[in-house]
């Protein structure tokens, strides 16, 4: 998904910066397509027990309530100690969705923003 945004915003060899959990699909995508640089911010790429549990929330993350995995998480980063005109600028950033059925009508479509 990555590279067909990249693609159609004509970004042949971005340079990509990862951070946190973000610098592995950074370094992941950099080691599969061209790349001019790829920066990982407090990142050492060994996500190690967080991967770990993330697979044992498999089954939550492709379902209807996937939702709730994010505020578990997100309630852990201490976003109340930001300023107010910062956290009302996290909560006015575009959250991306994912429309989910059963699986006989074909589970999780594609992430939509």
């Amino acid at each position: 998904m990555l590279h067909e945004a990249l693609a159609a915003a004509g970004l042949r060899e971005p340079v990509l910066v990862g951070h946190s959990l973000g610098g592995v699909p950074a370094t992941v995508y950099a080691a599969e397509h061209p790349a001019r640089a790829v920066l990982n911010i407090d990142q050492p790429l060994l996500p190690g027990p967080f991967g770990e549990v993330l697979r044992s929330l498999e089954p939550v993350l492709r379902g209807p309530d996937h939702l709730q995995v994010w505020q578990r998480l997100l309630a852990g980063t201490g976003t109340e100690q930001l300023s107010p005109p910062l956290r009302g600028l996290l909560r006015s950033t575009p959250r991306l969705t994912r429309r989910c059925g059963t699986p006989a009508r074909g589970g999780c479509r594609a992430p939509r923003w």
